[in-house]
């Protein structure tokens, strides 16, 4: 039905997409990202004998890209309702990522549809952007405003939030198919803005 996982693996960060039930984790060191449909699990309650089970559709999907990040899929977030998430680097490091996950769920085995890696620019200051370590410094929302999905990313030091427009940045131009071409200035195409910490 799916993938074995590794009890040598470390999956790192997990999240979910409430609206199909997608569940994913990420596997640190690595470019794969664990992907299941909760809504086809079917479960095994636990025993005097056995512990509780599940198992659903899943696979562990490879997204060759995200090797370029120094410690691979790490912290990962989904805006609610969206569809789309935002993936970072760890250890200090200036890598970032989005996906966007199907609409719909509920049969077959669920994949990731479209990934795009990047580097982040310096801050406001000119400081070179850094990751924060564990804890992840990152989530996502949809904009009650204007109804994008938006995803926050803190830097290292706690000066900085970065905002994506994370459909934008999907949709910027990329060299190769998964990476953004270093031409695109995510500040001035307004795909990133930057919102001081107090």
């Amino acid at each position: 039905m799916g993938t074995t996982l590794s009890s040598f693996a470390d999956y790192d960060s997990a999240a979910i997409d409430c609206t199909t039930g997608l569940a994913l984790a990420t596997e640190e060191d690595t470019s794969n990202i664990f992907v299941t449909d909760l809504t086809q699990a079917s479960f095994t309650p636990a025993t005097s004998s056995a512990t509780a089970t599940w198992t659903a559709p899943n696979q562990l999907q490879n997204l060759p890209e995200f090797s370029t990040f120094s410690a691979g899929t790490t912290g990962i977030t989904i805006a609610p309702g969206s569809h789309l998430g935002l993936l970072e680097d760890e250890f200090g490091n200036n890598a970032f990522g989005a996906i966007e996950l199907p609409s719909t769920s509920g049969t077959g085995t669920p994949a990731i549809t479209d990934w795009v890696v990047g580097v982040m620019p310096s801050d406001p200051s000119g400081f070179p952007w850094s990751i924060p370590l564990d804890p992840h410094g990152l989530t996502a929302y949809v904009s009650p405003n204007t109804g994008k999905a938006m995803g926050l990313l803190m830097n290292r030091q706690r000066t900085y939030v970065a905002v994506f427009d994370l459909q934008a940045l999907l949709g910027a131009a990329r060299s190769g198919g998964h990476t953004l071409d270093p031409s695109v200035d995510l500040v001035a195409s307004g795909i990133v803005r930057f919102i001081p910490v107090q």
